[in-house]
């Protein structure tokens, strides 16, 4: 941990801080770690990050390490760059030179002793600062510098600090970047919890200028603030005075209609570029070749992150790929462009600050005002695109990548939604997008964006073409799932009806049929048309993902109904699901096991619900509630009220959090309510709500996922339950389907057992048990237990499917 040293007397010209310092406890370590293997750190970041205040805070921090001393040159005011060495060396106090006796006399100033230079906003002279660094530090081996600019300097041994900015908050009832929610009960007058870097500078600048304190009631406007502001500390510096004559949602609502002219302080202390936001993106703005600028300003059209396929098939028409790549980086050089390199999608990906992103917007407008409409529309065909790309690959192997990528695409997938709505002729483009992303819609718990969506795109163009009765049937499936079934079935007339106009295949009519009849609780009627659905689409050219929806939404109609076909329809779920090599559809199949099996064991069926949740997608929202749901049920046929309760509050957070109608999904509530009646009546209200307000803080979080899974020892956690991952076993000597069984032998279930667990006979389970003790050199169960408790390492279960 880096110590920070106050006062002294070290020698050097170090300005005083204007106001105190925020955050970036990390940052100042790594950075001081990085001067202690280099002798040149240069930090870049966007305009209005804080590098100039983190590289002051360091400095300060380590200015007694340096005998020499610590010296700041700031370069803003410079524009010529053949006057930066005497620049430098007037700020070091070294007597004027003329022509390259300058240069000698402030190489031999910092060779004497230690010494640290601080070079602030190299940005403009980058090439003149990469010079007299490289000259310094070949003939001072003490010399340390360090470098803030929006560039590298590109002289050997640099080495880059990025500094981002500052952590965002929570927006009330949901996660952030680094915080817990501010729950809604807390009263107008109560202090919410400050938690990210942005919330607090935001808050302590406000209190110094007028009589702010944080509240409940301010709170939202105040994460909107921050949020618009992207974190930039400068951008928060700006906009904190107009508190003096507006509320914080006055203000928000000021920055939304026109925020570079409200960010301006006339007679701020600093430089021009640090007087107004506008300013302060205009001077990157300047630094880039107008090949540079062109780019940023097309770039502008995408709200969320993208991919460089994306770039060139939205912004890169007019330019060869060489250039646009050429263009790309210098953009990323000089800090315009964000770049994430570690991400789930495997691919850079690149996103602008929104200030960034508003600024190379309206010079786009203000430059080539009729580029507009081709760049929106161009951007609306890339993502149309891509979700057509999702859609065929949904239920493949490439699932888990598409969910990745659709997460991070959002804000773009959005941003074509409505420039498809802005036009009706585009409006059915709308509905095929909405179509191809069904499934990513619904299981991401996303139901009720997605029927906003359909809704307005079918209003707007309801000619009958088979795209508006693709549309239809997405909106009647979207509204069977989130429970409501009045307006499913209103829908579903007028799909059924189309489907005669238009002459369609009726195999989609009956899939959702037969889904509506499954979750309205007609489950004989919804048994046929379920089958006739999965039938149907095994005949068709594009029906996999099809078959198995259709597959599962009838193993989940026999489970419901405690019928015999369940087990055969779930395992044929199951084994499709893992042909696949699909998270989501290996998750769901394992729910529709466990339902099978849940009329003869409650252990079995919640063996296979604990195992659907290590292989679920990430991010399927719909999935996991249920399976905490399913898991709420068993533990109260097994006697573990509290758990069971506990449970209950974890399924409630999440229902509220995607809005969904659980009165409309009644084989669901059906047992919802049986077993919530079971678990009150047993522990008691008190009891009962004290545990099931312990599941809604859990549901808010990965906690539950924890909780549920038995590995949580809290008061109502009794300690580990099913808490070992097969697959950390430290051993690749044995299948996936012998090292669950050398799980279940650890925990001390029989042969017997272990053969009606997973369904499978006691013989075959002797064989498992037979091969993992001569794989392992062992000769008894009691030894594998044994291996298993000395040997076994704790990890996070993995993401690839498992399973027989």
């Amino acid at each position: 941990m880096l110590t920070v040293v106050a006062g002294g007397r070290a020698r050097g010209n170090l300005p005083a801080p204007a106001s105190e310092f925020v955050g970036r406890l990390r940052e100042l370590d790594e950075v001081h770690e990085k001067f202690r293997r280099a002798r040149v750190v240069t930090l870049t970041g966007p305009g209005g990050v804080g590098k100039t205040r983190l590289g002051l805070k360091l400095a300060t921090a380590v200015r007694e390490q340096y005998s020499g001393g610590a010296w700041w040159v700031d370069l803003a005011p410079l524009r010529e760059p053949n006057l930066l060495t005497q620049h430098v060396a007037q700020a070091l106090d070294v007597p004027p030179h003329d022509g390259n006796k300058a240069a000698e006399a402030l190489r031999d100033h910092v060779s004497n002793m230690p010494t640290l230079l601080v070079l602030d906003n190299c940005e403009h002279l980058t090439r003149a600062c990469a010079k007299l660094v490289d000259y310094l530090l070949k003939g001072a081996p003490d010399l340390r510098i360090l470098a803030t600019s929006r560039q590298r300097l590109a002289v050997d041994g640099e080495v880059l600090y990025s500094v981002l900015p500052l952590s965002l908050p929570a927006r009330r009832g949901g996660a952030s970047d680094s915080s817990h929610p501010v729950h809604q009960q807390r009263s107008a007058e109560e202090q919410p919890h400050v938690d990210s870097e942005a919330l607090t500078l935001f808050a302590q600048r406000a209190s110094q200028v007028t009589s702010f304190s944080l509240t409940s009631g301010n709170y939202d406007a105040v994460v909107d603030v921050c949020r618009m502001l992207d974190g930039l500390p400068l951008a928060i510096e700006l906009a904190v005075p107009w508190l003096r004559t507006l509320t914080t949602a006055q203000l928000r609502d000021q920055l939304r209609a026109h925020r570079f002219g409200l960010l301006q302080q006339e007679g701020r202390v600093g430089h021009r570029h640090q007087q107004t936001l506008e300013g302060l993106i205009g001077w990157s703005y300047e630094q880039c070749t107008p090949q540079e600028q062109g780019l940023w300003q097309r770039l502008s059209v995408f709200v969320d992150e993208f991919d460089f396929a994306a770039a060139a098939a939205v912004c890169g028409h007019d330019l060869d790929q060489p250039d646009l790549i050429d263009a790309l980086g210098g953009l990323v050089e000089k800090s315009v462009l964000l770049c994430d390199k570690d991400n789930p999608t495997g691919e850079p990906r690149y996103h602008l600050l929104e200030t960034i992103r508003e600024f190379g917007w309206q010079e786009l407008k203000r430059t080539q005002p009729d580029a507009e409409t081709e760049i929106r529309q161009r951007h609306r065909r890339c993502y149309q695109t891509l979700a057509a790309e999702a859609g065929d690959n949904w239920h493949t192997a490439k699932q888990a990548i598409w969910h990745a990528r659709l997460l991070r695409d959002h804000g773009n997938v959005r941003a074509a939604l409505t420039t498809c709505l802005d036009d009706p002729e585009h409006a059915q483009d709308a509905v095929q997008i909405c179509a191809d992303l069904v499934y990513y819609w619904v299981f991401s718990g996303r139901h009720v964006e997605a029927q906003l969506w359909i809704d307005q795109a079918l209003a707007l163009n309801p000619q009958p073409t088979e795209r508006h009765a693709a549309g239809l049937a997405t909106a009647v499936f979207i509204s069977s799932v989130q429970g409501k079934q009045a307006k499913a079935k209103e829908l579903l007339r007028d799909y059924q009806a189309m489907v005669a106009q238009l002459r369609l295949d009726p195999t989609t009519l009956k899939f959702l049929q037969g889904t509506e009849a499954l979750l309205s609780g007609a489950l004989p009627k919804a048994v046929p048309l379920l089958e006739e659905a999965r039938e149907g689409y095994r005949r068709a050219p594009r029906g996999r993902g099809h078959i198995h929806i259709a597959l599962l939404f009838l193993a989940l109609t026999h489970g419901f109904r405690g019928k015999a076909e369940a087990k055969a329809a779930s395992a044929e779920c199951l084994r499709d699901a893992l042909d696949a090599l699909a998270e989501w559809n290996i998750s769901w199949a394992r729910f529709a096991v466990g339902l099978a099996r849940w009329q003869h064991s409650a252990e079995a069926a919640m063996h296979e619900w604990s195992q659907a949740i290590r292989n679920r997608l990430p991010g399927d929202a719909w999935g996991l509630l249920w399976l905490f749901e399913a898991l709420a049920w068993g533990e109260t046929r097994l006697g573990n009220y509290h758990r069971a309760a506990v449970l209950l509050g974890i399924t409630h957070a999440r229902r509220k959090a995607i809005g969904l109608d659980i009165g409309g999904l009644v084989p669901f509530e059906q047992l919802h309510r049986r077993y919530e009646d079971k678990v009150l009546e047993s522990l008691g209200r008190e009891a009962y709500d004290t545990a099931v307000d312990r599941g809604v803080a859990l549901g808010a979080s990965d906690a539950g996922v924890g909780f549920a899974l038995g590995e949580d020892t809290g008061p109502t956690g009794g300690g580990p339950r099913q808490g070992l991952d097969p697959s950390a076993l430290p051993t690749d000597k044995l299948t996936n389907i012998e090292r669950e069984i050398a799980v279940l032998v650890y925990e001390g279930l029989p042969n017997a057992s272990i053969a009606q667990l997973r369904g499978v006979s006691e013989n075959t389970v002797k064989k498992h048990v037979a091969s993992v003790l001569a794989k392992l050199g062992l000769r008894s169960r009691t030894q594998i237990a044994k291996w298993i408790a000395e040997h076994h390492q704790t990890s996070q279960p993995r993401s690839s499917p498992r399973g027989w």
